[in-house]
């Protein structure tokens, strides 16, 4: 699977989590797109790779209440990875070690679901929650 952070995470948390992961491909924003590409912009061109489809994970809880960002989504049908909010308030540090504990769970249920859809990431790092296919979710 390969998986794209988008640039509210750190490419740092892309080569560490693509080092801890000898399964899976692990990208960041900056290593396909110019920093100031919009979200709309980036999401339209990871969904036109459907060979082997981006799993996106986001430290940007707002694409999830924009409306443009919200359609592209849907249009895209991507899987996409939330990171809650209180993610925001923690440490450079603390939020390195957090995915790391968290990484095999999104893992796993990246690979588990046959439809794309929208998960939430808690910052208490022990679970994903399922927020619906990205065709039928609702911020």
């Amino acid at each position: 699977m390969r998986f794209f952070l988008d640039r509210n995470l750190s490419p740092r948390y892309a080569r560490m989590l693509d080092a801890f992961d000898a399964l899976n491909e692990v990208r960041h924003h900056d290593d396909y797109f110019q920093p100031m590409t919009t979200d709309v912009e980036w999401i339209g061109q990871l969904s036109k790779e459907s060979e082997d489809p981006w799993i996106v994970v986001s430290g940007d809880t707002r694409i999830l209440q924009r409306e443009n960002e919200v359609h592209a989504l849907r249009t895209a049908n991507l899987t996409f990875f939330s990171l809650a909010k209180a993610w925001s308030n923690i440490s450079y540090e603390e939020k390195g070690w957090k995915l790391v504990k968290v990484w095999p769970l999104i893992a796993r249920d990246a690979q588990a679901i046959r439809r794309p859809t929208v998960f939430e990431v808690p910052v208490s790092a022990t679970k994903v929650e399922s927020r619906g296919t990205t065709r039928d979710w609702r911020n």
